[in-house]
């Protein structure tokens, strides 16, 4: 009984001298508390709800990011065994309020993530709503907006610095995004599997029409808009052949394959000593550097 009461004892003892009682107020209602340590992976999140928390939290550094509605958001950096019943005061004198608009082609785009990033490289993170509105509360500063949203790009003319530094009044912002380019891409091959060089396709794509050359591995590439594609392919020597596809919004084709099979043309004649014809005699033919292509023999009309 004896060693299972100083077990329990040492179990406290070792608690307490690990953990402490952690009281933070504010002069905010509601809001968040994230906190995590220098080259931990894990954040951990806390709400409140009545302008005060308690929690319990191991000694040591850790970084602390504090957010409420409508103000900016404060980051510190707190020793927990030298400080752990203190105060947090948000305020509008630090607050800038920017109201914005997502858009590409005059179109609203929802669900864009748009950051806030200030020269100390932190930043603020804002998504849409499905308007494509936002509004966004970051301490005063000078920021270059990021965008996050697939199949979009930002626009050069808002790459820029925003210096917001008025506390009185929103800022209102248009951010711009353009659509990135579907492409389709593959390369075309004879009926053997080689590759076709210098192949001319004949790109369709909605009311335009381009001409693309595969390169020396036959390959090719093309950006194109979303809708109906036709590729047709001719070189000499070949027979002209081709594919449609269709291409959705924000998405590409690869590896797509033309095969081009060799023209076939027939060569007649007849084999004759110059007065009667001669029967079954070998007939070959070669190309242009002396490979066989055929043999045949001719028949009883010495035709071949």
């Amino acid at each position: 009984m004896l060693k299972l009461t100083s077990f329990f004892l040492l179990l406290i003892l070792t608690i307490n001298s690990f953990s402490k009682d952690i009281s933070i107020k504010f002069n905010t209602l509601k809001g968040n508390v994230k906190y995590y340590k220098p080259g931990d992976k894990e954040v951990k999140s806390i709400d409140f709800f009545n302008g005060e928390i308690k929690f319990s939290l191991k000694d040591g550094e850790y970084i602390f990011l504090f957010t409420s509605p409508e103000y900016a958001p404060i980051e510190k950096n707190i020793n927990t065994k030298k400080e752990n019943n203190f105060s947090i005061e948000f305020s509008k004198a630090d607050t800038v309020v920017v109201n914005g608009t997502v858009q590409a082609d005059n179109m609203n785009i929802g669900g864009a993530e748009i950051s806030f990033v200030n020269s100390r490289n932190k930043s603020y993170t804002v998504t849409t709503d499905f308007l494509g509105k936002f509004t966004a509360y970051i301490p005063k500063g000078d920021y270059r907006i990021k965008t996050n949203r697939f199949g979009y790009s930002l626009d050069k003319k808002n790459a820029l610095v925003y210096e917001l530094h008025s506390t009185g009044k929103p800022y209102n912002i248009i951010i711009n995004l353009h659509e990135i380019s579907s492409f389709i891409e593959g390369r075309v091959i004879d009926e053997k599997g080689n590759p076709v060089a210098k192949a001319d396709i004949t790109v369709k794509n909605g009311t335009e029409t381009s001409k693309i050359e595969t390169d020396e591995f036959g390959k090719f590439r093309k950006r194109v808009e979303a809708g109906i594609v036709t590729l047709i392919c001719k070189k000499e020597g070949f027979i002209q052949n081709g594919l449609i596809r269709k291409i959705d919004r924000q998405s590409s084709i690869t590896n797509l394959e033309i095969v081009l099979n060799k023209s076939k043309f027939n060569v007649q004649g007849i084999v004759t000593d110059g007065v009667k014809a001669l029967i079954n005699i070998p007939v070959t033919i070669h190309d242009e550097d002396i490979n066989k292509i055929s043999t045949v023999l001719s028949n009883e009309n010495g035709y071949y």
